[in-house]
C-alpha cells in the first residue's frame, strides 16, 4: 500500500503527464527516477499504469542498468520488492556479461534485498 492516498494521487497525476507527453522511453533518466520513486512509495498502480502505456522495466540506462538494478544500487528495498512484484527480471544481465541484479545485490546490497531476488 502507498504511504498515503495523497502520494498515490500525486504520483498517478505524474504518470498521466508522462503518458500524455508520449515520453515512455525507459532510458530517460527523469522517467526512471519517477518509476523508482513510485516503486519506493509502494504505488504499484502508478508503475502498473506506466507499464500498460508502454514503459519497459527492462530498458537500460546507457545500455547498462535496468530500473531494478538502479533500485538495488540505491539500497531501496521497497522499490526492489515492488519492481519484482510487477515483473522486473532479476536474471537480466548486462550486455556481453553475466552480471545482473543478483550479482549486484550480492556485492553491494543488504541481505534483505538479496533475499528478495
Amino acid at each position: 500500500m502507498p504511504s498515503d492516498p495523497q502520494t498515490l494521487a500525486r504520483l498517478m497525476r505524474g504518470a498521466e503527464e508522462w503518458i500524455a507527453k508520449g515520453r515512455l522511453d525507459g532510458s530517460d533518466a527523469e522517467l526512471r527516477e519517477f518509476v523508482i520513486t513510485a516503486a519506493e512509495q509502494r504505488c504499484d498502480a502508478v508503475v502498473r499504469r506506466l507499464l500498460e502505456a508502454g514503459f519497459d522495466l527492462e530498458a537500460r540506462k546507457d545500455n547498462r542498468d535496468t530500473v531494478l538494478m538502479e533500485a538495488i544500487h540505491r539500497q531501496q528495498r521497497s522499490a526492489v520488492a515492488t519492481l519484482l512484484a510487477l515483473g522486473a527480471d532479476p536474471n537480466a544481465t548486462l550486455p556481453h556479461s553475466n552480471y545482473g541484479p543478483v550479482q549486484l545485490a550480492a556485492q553491494t546490497a543488504t541481505p534483505e534485498i538479496l533475499a528478495l531476488l
